[in-house]
């Protein structure tokens, strides 16, 4: 049966909340993008306590249903092959995000399941080092049954090399950036914008846009940046804290209480909507992660214009590299504080800041929605005429 227009999709996503995440921005933009294209498209994810208390999370682009199922991971999976019975022969199923350990051969199972019911079943990994550290033979033998396996980066295509029937079958396609929305602003919107968020007026913005994950490394970025920056700088830390009670957030600072730091800002709350207008009250951007799949966030800040600070690891380095490294400052990955407050440095510099984009603008036009939702596409219809 070919892939055409009308093809059902279902998303299945590990989690999709409104708050910011690369994972659920990628669902809710490739769900709106196959939805304007014909797609009947249906989100199926883990309902988690955040969703519930954001009363319904993301808004539902038009075309698209949601679907939340039960709040238990293993549940979920067990569950969601009886969910999409009502789905024919040739429906198109995504996966998105290789599930934990402890919940993966669940994933896995019901994955086959609906193989075995004749749909095409496709998993992207996002993040560099979960193939590697979570798939075992065994369980390489039951993803080699997917109709397909969609990565990142250079790095994670070259952990799938261990096994070839996997390899064979995995295809590397970037992040999307919406190159219409996520566009420089002029100076007089980027003052209304600080004084909106009651930022300072005077001084440069070093922007740090994740969740407050200590996997993030923001103590190290806030080391960094104590010595690195002008006391006349600010850096604006924005995304969520994942961490009973806040802990992560009292713990950065408390940090930067005692490195003598006034300027430091947290913001909580932000939805991907509201970005756009985040990244245009900045002057630069930065990320202290070591681990990334390709950084939406990294792109989002390139796709504004702004200078891109961090270390040059898988993720981070293939943005740079699709947009020919213009305007990014990377420092060796096992360079720690030294070396992310020379890169700090070099971006924070008046000559560096907010003129970015016209250099970047070839690359972007291959990482927009509509460049790789037809990526997409094409890997799947490559699956089906194979």
């Amino acid at each position: 049966m070919p892939l055409d227009e009308h093809t059902e999709v279902v998303l299945v996503p590990k989690y999709y909340l409104p708050t910011l995440g690369g994972l659920q921005n990628f669902s809710a933009r490739l769900a709106s993008a196959l939805a304007t294209r014909g797609h009947p498209v249906t989100v199926c994810f883990p309902r988690a306590p955040a969703y519930r208390a954001a009363m319904g999370g993301p808004p539902e682009p038009a075309g698209v249903t949601v679907c939340p199922l039960s709040e238990d991971r293993s549940i979920f999976w067990k569950v969601l092959p009886d969910q999409l019975r009502r789905l024919r022969p040739g429906a198109l199923v995504l996966a998105v995000g290789l599930e934990y350990a402890e919940v993966l051969d669940e994933q896995l199972s019901a994955l086959l399941r609906l193989r075995e019911t004749g749909l095409r079943v496709w998993m992207r990994i996002a993040t560099t080092g979960d193939f590697e550290s979570r798939v075992d033979p065994r369980r390489a033998e039951r993803m080699a049954r997917l109709s397909g396996l969609v990565v990142l980066n250079e790095a994670m295509k070259r952990e799938t090399a261990a096994f070839p029937d996997v390899d064979r079958r995995t295809r590397r396609i970037p992040v999307m950036v919406d190159t219409l929305r996520y566009v420089p602003r002029p100076e007089a919107a980027r003052e209304v914008l600080r004084a909106h968020r009651g930022l300072p007026r005077t001084g440069r913005i070093l922007l740090a846009a994740t969740r407050l994950d200590p996997r993030k490394r923001l103590d190290l970025l806030i080391m960094a940046f104590a010595s690195a920056a002008p006391p006349s700088d600010t850096l604006w830390i924005v995304g969520d804290d994942p961490t009973p009670e806040g802990l992560e957030r009292q713990r950065l600072e408390a940090l930067s209480r005692r490195l003598g730091l006034t300027r430091v800002v947290f913001t909580r709350g932000v939805t991907e909507d509201q970005m756009p207008q985040i990244l245009a009250a900045a002057d630069a951007f930065a990320t202290a992660s070591s681990v990334e799949g390709m950084s939406n966030a990294v792109l989002e800040a390139a796709s504004v214009g702004l200078p891109v600070m961090g270390f040059a690891i898988p993720g981070v380095e293939d943005v740079s590299s699709a947009l020919r490294g213009a305007g990014f400052f990377l420092a060796p990955p096992d360079s720690g504080i030294p070396g992310l407050a020379d890169v700090l440095r070099q971006g924070l510099h008046p000559a560096s800041v907010r003129c970015w984009r016209s250099a970047r603008e070839q690359g972007l036009q291959h990482l927009s929605i509509d460049a790789v939702v037809d990526a997409y596409l094409d890997a799947f219809r490559e699956e089906v005429h194979a």
